[in-house]
């Protein structure tokens, strides 16, 4: 929601004061905070200049629902064994959009990480592997 307040100026502003923004926002998604400031830093590099700002403001452009909402009555006609791994606290994206996609696409299985939030890969890899090994054998 922030980034979508800030789209009409962002392109604007200086990257030292949009990149502040872009770190908090992203560090919401780490449960493990030290994990997050180390992550976070290496992601926004890029977009420290005026280039790389002009490149976020066409990425946050591109962060719209309606590509995703278009897709949705097709998940049924899904035929790969599909697994979806989500974290409980996930603050960009509900764990109730999980089960939405298991109720969606036939005999996937979900997989709710307890106090993960959107990074999983990251900060959980063993239980992403898990489902992965789990899912190569079905």
């Amino acid at each position: 929601r922030l980034a979508r307040a800030v789209l009409p100026v962002a392109r604007h502003l200086p990257p030292a004061w949009l990149l502040p923004m872009v770190r908090g926002g992203l560090l919401r998604g780490y449960a493990d905070h030290e994990r997050g400031i180390h992550s976070v830093a290496h992601y926004v590099r890029p977009f420290g200049g005026a280039e790389g700002r002009d490149a976020l403001v066409r990425h946050l452009i591109e962060l719209d629902a309606a590509d995703t909402t278009a897709i949705a009555s097709r998940l049924k006609e899904v035929e790969r064994p599909t697994a979806i791994v989500w974290g409980e606290d996930d603050p960009f994206l509900p764990a109730g959009i999980a089960r939405r996609l298991r109720d969606a696409i036939p005999g996937s299985t979900l997989d709710i990480i307890p106090g993960a939030r959107h990074f999983t890969p990251e900060e959980t890899p063993r239980r992403i592997g898990d489902a992965l090994t789990s899912l190569l054998r079905r």
